[in-house]
């Protein structure tokens, strides 16, 4: 930290400038390296980042989070994952596995140890993958990003005795279904039970049981309508990726391929009545939601491939491999509610 201003540094200079702060920004920049070197050393061909202005076909299944915004009279959106516009590109055909890096918006108005508001997200996606196969991907993309990390010489300050990264290097992580997760959870005095959400802490809890693992077969309604169902309709082929000390870190699923299929999920997904007062309060109607979508269903009839992806949130990742209290200290420029500017606190 610099010792020759003659006044008291501001706050978020200190934290900024501090050598623990510094020693994290050397590991985030190991890591993506690590991550783009498994990606390109694996096939997949990286593409620009999606726009970060989209419609409403941007969204994840949380509609209450969109950021909306004026465009030139129409609605649009801050998007939050790049999914859609990846598909389009592995579609074709000439391409089999695409990633790009982008930045994934959330109106979020709490403020908790793993959330921001603004954050990058590792995208890929893949023709001719199932979800297993996709689970599979995301363990060689772990192993290569924990051991960029901790081959970084500024890793030092975050090696712990105690850590599961070495775990991650034995094997095949734990794959767990979303209804064994909820017993396993309510038989240890967890208040939970089949159709709820898994919550960070139920998240925290499963990883003191298993270490890294997958939970997989959510539920259709706490998924987004594009997952394709398994053999029981009421469950999707899908899966969170969670690590100790944060819970998920990311998120995954095979793709529904069926065309007519898709079109009954979409109209399932957006006539949930919570979903239509989520809309409503994101100033979309229902006729301009379903339209925002009709280049993917139109993408999905032309290309029935059977195809699958994943997103992880790179900070939640590093805090995770770090250890970190709290998200905030995995970035350099947090936002939440409360900051939009460096020199705001959280």
């Amino acid at each position: 930290m610099p010792t020759d201003i003659g006044k008291p540094l501001p706050a978020f200079l200190q934290r900024l400038w501090t050598e623990e702060h510094a020693d994290v920004m050397e590991v985030k920049a190991a890591m993506l390296a690590g991550i783009r070197e498994f990606f390109i050393s694996d096939g997949w061909l990286e593409v620009t980042p999606v726009p970060g202005l989209t419609t409403f076909a941007g969204a994840c299944e949380d509609f209450s989070t969109l950021f909306a915004l004026d465009y030139f009279g129409r609605t649009a959106h801050l998007i939050q994952t790049g999914q859609q516009h990846l598909e389009l590109l592995v579609g074709g055909g000439r391409f089999d596995k695409v990633f790009a890096v982008n930045q994934s918006f959330r109106a979020d108005k709490r403020f908790e140890s793993r959330r921001l508001t603004s954050f990058t997200l590792i995208e890929g996606e893949a023709r001719n993958l199932a979800l297993s196969d996709i689970q599979d991907a995301q363990e060689r993309l772990l192993r290569a990003v924990t051991h960029a990390a901790t081959k970084c010489s500024s890793f030092s300050r975050f090696a712990r005795r105690d850590s599961w990264l070495d775990t991650v290097a034995e094997g095949r992580l734990p794959r767990v279904t979303y209804s064994e997760a909820i017993g396993e959870l309510s038989a240890r005095g967890f208040a939970i039970g089949f159709g709820d959400e898994i919550s960070g802490a139920a998240e925290r809890l499963l990883t003191d049981l298993h270490g890294p693992m997958f939970v997989t077969h959510f539920p259709a309604e706490h998924k987004f309508f594009t997952m394709k169902r398994a053999d029981d309709h009421n469950m999707t082929l899908s899966s969170d990726l969670l690590l100790p000390g944060v819970g998920e870190v990311a998120g995954s699923g095979q793709r529904e391929d069926d065309a007519e299929r898709l079109v009954r999920s979409l109209d399932e997904f957006l006539g949930d009545e919570s979903r239509r007062r989520e809309l409503r309060a994101s100033g979309v109607d229902d006729g301009d939601a379903a339209a925002s979508f009709a280049w993917y269903l139109a993408l999905r009839a032309a290309s029935p491939i059977v195809h699958s992806g994943f997103g992880v949130g790179f900070e939640r990742l590093v805090q995770a491999v770090c250890g970190l209290g709290s998200i905030a200290d995995a970035a350099d420029f947090p936002r939440s509610a409360t900051q939009l500017s460096p020199d705001e606190a959280a």
